[in-house]
């Protein structure tokens, strides 16, 4: 049966086929790889694959006594959330990182403000509070940067280490790619792709989660060149459950064809869910929830991350040709490429915070030094727990957690060859990074170019 809303949308309930995806207690790396990472499928993994981590104790109020790690320091918030599931201890919150500067979403507008007003707005219960959303809050990163010693509060599950984005962005920058989320119920993210259709894993910590997962062949059918999505006039959102979801959408006329495709999952509290590269997803918080999210990139999907740039810088470069006509002209006799190539570069590194340059320094830096993340080694006493030379130590990766070499220079190879080829790779700015590459792709007498 089909209703028909307000806005001319049908609302399909029964004639839509729920897809499910695959639900694991634990998995080893090789299942990971083999059904997960090669195939590009997502998996939702049990609480066993975080048992370790120490903000399962902390960040949760709500225990039963036997439970409770902390009874001195338990949650006083007034947020009532579904039966089994944890409330957040805002009173260990607002201790630890309460004077911590974080993002804050309200209704698609960004700003800035301490945690503590934050949760001071989230205990007033007023519609305000509902509203808002810290979002890619970057708190590891903020404690290493910090005088503060104590314990971690998560570390990488190892299935998820082989990371290249973290590893190389920790190395080299003074950025990350490393999350908290936190927000009541009913606060949500917008159907997007995570950057240059990397990878993301995200953690319940506390709370209840509903995702929306559409798979890269449908995403033709859910946006538009201009970046617009199906998911802009909250489609999703709006709908009352999982299983019903408009039938058609004005404007989108193969919506249906996507909608086959699509899974919804609900993620339980403790749960950890794989994203797969290119799939576009969106998020609604169905209690209060605190998770922690990576973006994340290695050699299985490099060779969607490198088309992938090929395509935002392709549309940058086609928005400014009136700017590369004007340095043509001004520049009758050549040499203007440069300039042109500088301009659309400084475009694209603004819009999306990457350029080529970081692509191939990311390459580069993960062939000569594979490794997992270090352990955020943060203690809370260095008397009581005594300080190691974990603090400043990179471990080597397990060679069981990340494919051989030649697989990785396979996926690598014809990318940086085509680059190497095309009017970018001929930009004297990439010279020594190609040769670099060259050599440590054992291709030095057999050249990119």
């Amino acid at each position: 049966m089909e209703h028909r809303n307000d806005s001319g949308m049908e609302k399909g309930t029964s004639s839509h086929r729920r897809n499910t995806v695959v639900r694991l207690p634990n998995i080893s790396y090789a299942e990971f790889r083999s059904n997960h990472l090669v195939l590009n499928q997502p998996v939702v993994i049990g609480p066993d694959l975080i048992q370790n981590w120490a903000c399962l104790r902390y960040w949760r109020g709500a225990f039963s006594e036997e439970e409770q790690p902390n009874a001195a320091r338990a949650n006083t918030n007034k947020i009532t959330l579904s039966t089994g599931y944890s409330s957040p201890n805002f009173d260990y919150m607002l201790e630890d990182y309460g004077e911590f500067v974080v993002p804050v979403d309200e209704d698609g507008c960004r700003s800035q403000k301490s945690l503590r007003e934050v949760i001071d707005i989230w205990r007033s219960n007023d519609a305000k509070g509902r509203r808002l959303y810290v979002k890619d809050w970057h708190l590891a990163l903020q404690l290493e940067k910090s005088d503060v010693r104590m314990e971690p509060f998560y570390t990488t599950p190892r299935i998820f280490a082989d990371d290249w984005m973290n590893n190389y962005y920790l190395e080299k920058t003074d950025d990350d790619f490393r999350f908290v989320y936190m927000g009541p119920e009913g606060t949500f993210t917008r159907l997007h792709r995570d950057v240059y259709t990397s990878y993301s894993w995200s953690t319940n910590v506390v709370g209840r989660k509903r995702w929306w997962l559409f798979p890269p062949e449908v995403t033709q059918y859910i946006t538009k060149p201009n970046g617009e999505t199906i998911g802009d006039d909250n489609l999703l959102r709006d709908t009352g459950d999982a299983e019903t979801v408009y039938a058609t959408v004005e404007g989108w006329p193969n919506w249906p064809i996507a909608r086959e495709k699509m899974i919804v999952v609900e993620q339980e509290e403790g749960e950890s869910i794989f994203v797969p590269s290119g799939w576009y997803h969106q998020v609604l918080n169905l209690t209060f929830c605190i998770s922690i999210n990576h973006n994340w990139s290695n050699s299985h999907n490099f060779e969607s991350m490198y088309h992938s740039m090929v395509e935002a810088t392709r549309r940058v470069e086609d928005s400014i040709q009136d700017v590369k006509e004007l340095l043509q002209k001004r520049s009758s006799q050549g040499g203007w490429e440069e300039e042109w190539h500088t301009i659309a570069q400084d475009l694209l590194k603004q819009d999306s915070g990457w350029d080529w340059s970081t692509l191939l320094a990311m390459v580069e830096t993960n062939l000569k030094y594979p490794r997992e993340l270090p352990p955020l080694i943060i203690r809370r006493d260095a008397q009581e727990l005594e300080m190691t030379e974990q603090v400043s130590c990179v471990k080597r990766n397990d060679p069981k957690m990340i494919p051989d070499r030649k697989f990785m220079v396979d996926k690598i190879i014809p990318c940086i060859t085509h680059f190497a080829q095309s009017e970018w790779g001929r930009s004297s700015r990439y010279g020594q990074l190609i040769s670099r590459l060259e050599s440590l792709l054992g291709n030095k007498d057999n050249r990119l170019t």
